[in-house]
């Protein structure tokens, strides 16, 4: 009888750390996109405009397409016959854009809209010219890539841009593990910064947490298992 109530102790604190366990689960699955030094090339995908989507190929994995990016800065260029490397990555693009510090961090409202748009979750979306062109224009209008005023700029957005744009600000209220793709040419040039998921600080601070209170449910029941 003894025994059976040590089962049901182990099975119990072995649900635990299962539960413990499946809690931090995702956040292992959360990575970055790319580091500093890696060696990327691009094509082109849906959009018009100069910018839209671009399948983005790792080289420094060999997967083959690894995501889609958009480009935050309208005066710089990237092509789909050159490869590039990252100078960094960071939350602001650098040498580049319209006015703004240098780095330019990116605003909230662009983070949250490129969270959706990788979540598969933005409202409306779909990979075609007319949807590309419509979130590349709202995210330059939020990065302030554009050479009139917000007001003007607003105006000359299509309706669905204009959406976005308003969902972006009303929702955006962090970074969401969204950086920016420090680009480089492979002489050092600076080329057009690109979006990015990184993972987050709290990311960190949750899975070291996890794993040290997986850590405390395995020697609680070890020191039960001795005092039997």
């Amino acid at each position: 009888m003894k025994m059976n109530v040590h089962k049901r102790k182990q099975a119990g604190l072995a649900v635990a750390a299962a539960f413990v366990l499946s809690a931090f689960m995702p956040t292992l699955s959360v990575a970055a996109d790319v580091v500093a030094g890696d060696l990327l090339k691009f094509s082109d995908g849906p959009g018009t405009t100069g910018g839209g989507e671009f399948f983005v190929d790792n080289l420094s994995n060999g997967s083959g397409i690894d995501f889609i990016t958009f480009c935050i800065e309208k005066n710089e260029s990237v092509n789909m016959v050159n490869t590039f490397k990252v100078g960094a990555v960071s939350t602001g693009a650098v040498n580049g854009g319209v006015g703004g510090p240098n780095p330019d961090p990116i605003s909230f409202a662009t983070a949250w809209l490129y969270k959706e748009f990788r979540a598969g979750t933005l409202a409306s979306y779909a990979h075609t010219d007319t949807k590309a062109n419509s979130l590349q224009k709202a995210i330059w209008y939020l990065e302030e890539e554009y050479t009139t005023t917000q007001a003007v700029a607003y105006a000359a957005l299509d309706a669905q841009a204009q959406t976005w744009v308003n969902d972006a600000s009303t929702n955006g209220t962090s970074l969401y593990g969204v950086g920016v793709i420090n680009l480089q040419t492979l002489g050092g040039g600076d080329a057009q910064d690109q979006l990015t998921m990184i993972p987050e600080p709290e990311t960190y601070a949750m899975l070291l947490a996890g794993l040290g209170l997986m850590g405390f449910v395995a020697r609680r029941r070890q020191r039960k298992l001795v005092a039997a």
